[in-house]
């Protein structure tokens, strides 16, 4: 019998070690991409349902910017709050959802769903967009401005902007960060020539 309570002693504490007090993981974001007018678009039949949608969007520079549209209307209506999956309290770490209540996985702090897209406290940061005929569209250049607030950057191919040769932004020399945006450069001569005059070279997309 002692045997037998020493065996589940060790497998409880097994269990507690290997799952219990790991903390909460979110789930695997759907990649999105911009359209030809550099928007992302979601249908809002796809997250109508009450559960969070968690997206992510990798920017020109590399940044993954993720973010959830979830229903924060009760009653059969629909209000799709739509945010960063960030706060500007504790960062990126995410949020999870259990039940009625969205949870910031940093510090625990349970959000109620009909206040999913209002600033404030530890609630999720509120990302620009507009609804329009059953879709919400989210402009590429808010998505942008939204990598501040996460620190992901993913290996990919980029353009110094002054010479236009290709190189991979995580092993560009030089960099120089303009209007929310960083960009990469093959030298310094081409870095200070773009730091001199930044709008020769970016022209009006960002508008």
């Amino acid at each position: 019998a002692a045997l037998v309570a020493l065996g589940v002693i060790f497998a409880v504490l097994l269990y507690y070690d290997l799952y219990a007090s790991r903390p909460p993981k979110i789930s695997p974001p759907v990649n999105l991409t911009a359209d030809a007018g550099r928007l992302v678009i979601v249908k809002i039949d796809e997250v109508k349902d009450g559960n969070l949608h968690r997206y992510s969007y990798v920017t020109d520079d590399g940044h993954v910017v993720r973010f959830f549209l979830i229903n924060s209307a009760w009653g059969g209506q629909n209000r799709i709050g739509v945010v960063y999956d960030a706060c500007m309290l504790c960062g990126d770490t995410g949020y999870i959802q259990e039940k009625n209540e969205i949870i910031c996985i940093a510090c625990n702090v349970r959000i109620f769903i009909p206040s999913i897209g209002k600033a404030g406290g530890c609630n999720p940061i509120p990302l620009q967009h507009s609804v329009e005929g059953g879709e919400v569209v989210i402009r590429a250049v808010d998505l942008d401005q939204g990598a501040r607030y996460f620190s992901e950057v993913r290996a990919i191919k980029v353009k110094d902007p002054v010479t236009g040769k290709e190189l991979i932004n995580l092993k560009a020399p030089h960099r120089y960060e303009y209007n929310g945006r960083t960009y990469f450069f093959e030298s310094a001569e081409s870095a200070e020539k773009f730091e001199a005059s930044p709008e020769t070279y970016v022209g009006g997309w960002q508008s």
